[in-house]
């Protein structure tokens, strides 16, 4: 047997790894096998001359070049240059001669060059918080520069404290810090790009110090609590039951507008919350900016709790459970400009109305969250956000600003008054037939009322896309094709009407028919917005909401329908 040899060198490179070599006569059939792994730029082939030759004087050999280690490099030219085939597998061809036993052959692979470099830290190794902030707030914002996506993650020290954005390096602090228990954090920043480069950068991040308020535990010893027994900080006052009002302590006043104190005040059966915030019981609460109410079966209901001896309160937030109607009066005395009652889980409601607000002319702009029960909220002059929660709520908006309505679960009454600014009414969770709200716009001109407004500010009535999963945010409410025979897919935000085809063929488009009076309603099983005038809907259609009034007629649906 006559062996010859082949000596292959591959152009441009020092060291050659991860691939096997193999080369074959022109029939196809192996000659010889290489496997390479951190070898030089020349490949040795031995293989039989005449298997090669096949009885031909010249022949063409085929020499192939596989990849055998994946995404990793086949090729060096450096230590920090490296490279891989750009396909798992490249051929190169070349002739060999029956008068010849070796032969030496040279080529150059395709190759892309590989990322070897880690991200470099552009962001420092220091980081600060202040004490007492909120969990989640930023203490540290890692930033890199990379050729490629680079992604952030903790380790060491303290990482378990926080957080970290992974795809923007943000670190948030997981508790609120205090200065007096621990003054310092340190953790690793580990960023790695898309081909696995990896940098750490140490962090060290300082909690600063900040005077802090007092704590005041109210007792029946007390008469008051005056300016002087308060900070200009954050004072935390808790008034357990019976502490205030009820004949004893009947003021809390301090002395600085400028920060942001906090007044718990717990209640049950025995100590309701109208022996203790009615005006007949507090001579004054004033710079308090936030009072919270935690009510254990507080039986204050039914009975008109007078706020006028509060003063410059920014926010009322009132939890826990009632055994009637929580009904409170001069409310907009108080200053308040956001009330929450989310945190009541009883079912008997609250109730703000404008008649008993106090200053009716209150201009401030008014945040209302709803509690689990039928609430009754009602708007004065500046604009107004209501979220009704849980419960069948009505809803009255602003008399003369924006009004944003979110009526929630259950039946909730939504009512406009008529002026010129622009309404948004979201419905949320409308989550079966029994959610239906009802949008009351007698004597009410604002829909498509274009002489009365601006250029495109009209009235929006959103649906959200969380209830309705045919929907993505942002995305029109669309008519499919499989509900109605002739229906047209090229219309959005269409309303079917009872004689939609006859609306279509004269070109009128869809609308609510003359009486005003009907109901939106969503098709299960294809997603559909819908109108029916007499709100009878097939059994797989979930009703949404009611138009009443012959102003009803006016709502334009292409213009004002949107999915949040």
């Amino acid at each position: 047997m006559a062996i010859f040899k082949l000596k292959s060198i591959l152009k441009g490179y020092k060291r050659l790894f991860g691939m096997t070599a193999e080369v074959y006569n022109e029939n196809g059939d192996l000659l010889d096998s290489v496997d390479i792994n951190n070898a030089g730029k020349r490949i040795n082939f031995r293989f039989d001359r005449d298997e090669a030759l096949q009885g031909a004087n010249n022949a063409d050999l085929t020499i192939k070049l596989i990849d055998s280690n994946g995404d990793a490099h086949n090729f060096s030219r450096t230590a920090a240059r490296l490279y891989d085939l750009d396909s798992d597998e490249q051929t190169f061809t070349t002739t060999i001669s029956a008068n010849k036993k070796r032969k030496r052959v040279k080529y150059r692979p395709t190759t892309e060059q590989l990322d070897t470099r880690s991200p470099i830290f552009t962001s420092g190794p220091e980081g600060s918080v202040d004490e007492n902030v909120d969990p989640g707030s930023l203490v540290y914002d890692a930033e890199t520069t990379d050729t490629s996506a680079v992604s952030y993650a903790l380790s060491g020290g303290d990482s378990n404290a926080f957080t970290i954005d992974p795809e923007t390096g943000r670190v948030t602090i997981n508790q609120s810090p205090d200065f007096e228990s621990k003054s310092s954090y340190s953790f690793n920043v580990v960023a790695t790009d898309e081909h696995g480069n990896a940098s750490t950068q140490a962090v060290n991040v300082n909690v600063n110090d900040i005077e802090e308020g007092q704590t005041v535990q109210l007792t029946p010893l007390l008469d008051n609590i005056s300016a002087n027994d308060l900070s200009n900080q954050n004072d935390v006052i808790t008034a357990e039951l019976g502490t205030l009002g009820n004949g004893l302590l009947d003021s809390v006043v301090d002395g600085s507008t400028t920060d942001s104190d906090l007044l718990v005040i717990k209640t049950n059966g025995n100590f309701d919350l109208d022996d203790t915030l009615d005006d007949s019981e507090i001579t004054r609460i004033q710079n308090i900016e936030t009072i919270q109410v935690i009510a254990d079966q507080d039986d204050a209901g039914n009975t008109d709790i007078e706020l006028g001896n509060i003063i410059n309160l920014k926010k009322l937030d009132v939890d826990g459970t009632f055994t009637n109607t929580l009904d409170l009066d001069e409310w907009a005395d108080t200053g308040a400009t956001e009330f929450d009652f989310s945190g009541i889980t009883s079912t008997q409601g609250v109730e703000l109305e404008r008649a008993q607000a106090g200053n009716q002319n209150f201009a401030g702009d008014i945040v209302f969250k709803g509690s689990a029960g039928g609430d009754v909220f009602e708007g004065l002059v500046g604009n107004v956000t209501m979220n009704g929660g849980q419960g069948n709520d009505t809803l009255v908006g602003s008399r003369e600003g924006i009004s944003k309505i979110t009526g929630g679960a259950g039946t909730d009454e939504i009512d406009l008054w008529d002026h010129n600014a622009q309404h948004t009414i979201s419905l949320a969770r409308q989550t079966s037939q029994t959610s239906k709200d009802t949008v009351i716009l007698d004597t009410f001109q604002g829909f498509n009322n274009d002489n009365a407004r601006a250029l495109n500010t009209f009235d929006l009535i959103e649906i959200d896309a969380a209830t309705f999963t045919n929907y993505n945010a942002g995305q029109p409410v669309q008519q499919r094709e499989d509900f109605l025979i002739n229906a047209n897919t090229n219309l959005s935000n269409t309303i079917i009407t009872a004689d939609f085809e006859a609306d279509l063929s004269q070109g009128t488009g869809f609308n609510f028919d003359n009486n005003g009076d009907g109901i939106l309603g969503f098709a299960a099983d294809t997603g559909t917005l819908i109108y029916s005038a007499s709100g009878n809907f097939s059994a797989d259609a979930q009703e949404l909401f009611e138009i009443g009034g012959l102003e009803g007629a006016n709502f334009v649906p292409t213009r004002q329908i949107n999915v949040i």
